[in-house]
């Protein structure tokens, strides 16, 4: 899969990519200044002539140590403002793969990393001997709990809990815990492709779409798709069809 050409969405996702690496990159103190124009800013590009693992980037995540990092059809790169460290199967033991589609950076300062075979976490605080040495990467599978293998979306909540988006439904990975919702469970579609909480606490997951009913438990489902009727739903163009997911602060057991 790493080693075909990127497909126009591929492309888009990369230049996308790049103008979040601008605005990670440049930080005033209150944001970007709304009456200048970007090109006000100083600009940079890299490619795979720079130092990148390969051209199409998927995501991108800033961890709290201020390294970038972003995700590749061809592995993880890590930037320090200067040059890149990669991160592939070649060289880091416990990476699913090198086909990097979404990246979440956690509060306590390790990366999740979703590939299309599995989730990799990356822990910089912890060293096992015949891993990297910057660290520990260890990943998740089906195998484990997860509703699917290929990861396409990644949450982390205010409560320190990792919702994780995949093919074959939505997981949450809690304490060491893996517990999974498909449409069996109330989702409107089991392929995942976006996760955000709005200011409430609800939990928005964008589906490739269709209906489902909900199923009023610890965590029940409200159908926002565009074949919901009587619900505002998105355009029948969209790909991604969104509704949200409420849920207690308080979790029993």
């Amino acid at each position: 899969m790493s080693g075909s050409p990127p497909t126009r969405t591929a492309r888009a996702r990369g230049l996308l990519a790049t103008c979040a690496l601008l605005c990670l990159c440049v930080r005033p103190a209150g944001g970007l200044d709304p009456n200048k124009a970007i090109t006000q800013y100083i600009q940079a590009s890299w490619t795979s002539e720079t130092g990148l693992p390969q051209n199409s980037v998927h995501a991108a995540a800033q961890t709290t140590d201020g390294f970038l990092w972003l995700g590749t059809e061809e592995g993880l790169a890590r930037f320090d403002g200067r040059q890149f460290h990669i991160y592939d199967r070649h060289n880091t033991k416990g990476l699913a793969s090198d086909y990097i589609q979404s990246l979440c950076a956690s509060r306590d300062g390790s990366l999740w990393i979703g590939t299309d075979s599995g989730l990799s976490h990356f822990d910089p605080h912890t060293s096992v001997t015949g891993l990297h040495p910057d660290g520990t990467f260890v990943t998740l599978t089906a195998k484990d709990g997860l509703a699917g293998n290929s990861i396409s979306a990644l949450y982390e909540d205010p409560e320190g809990a990792l919702w994780v988006g995949t093919e074959g439904g939505l997981s949450r990975v809690r304490a060491g815990r893996i517990e999974s919702w498909t449409t069996a469970r109330g989702l409107v579609a089991n392929q995942v492709n976006a996760l955000a909480e709005d200011a409430t606490g609800a939990l928005w997951i964008g589906t490739e779409g269709g209906t489902g009913a909900p199923r009023p438990r610890a965590l029940h489902f409200l159908d926002y798709s565009a074949r919901s009727s009587g619900k505002p739903g998105c355009c029948s163009c969209c790909r991604a069809r969104f509704h949200v997911a409420q849920y207690p602060r308080s979790w029993p057991g």
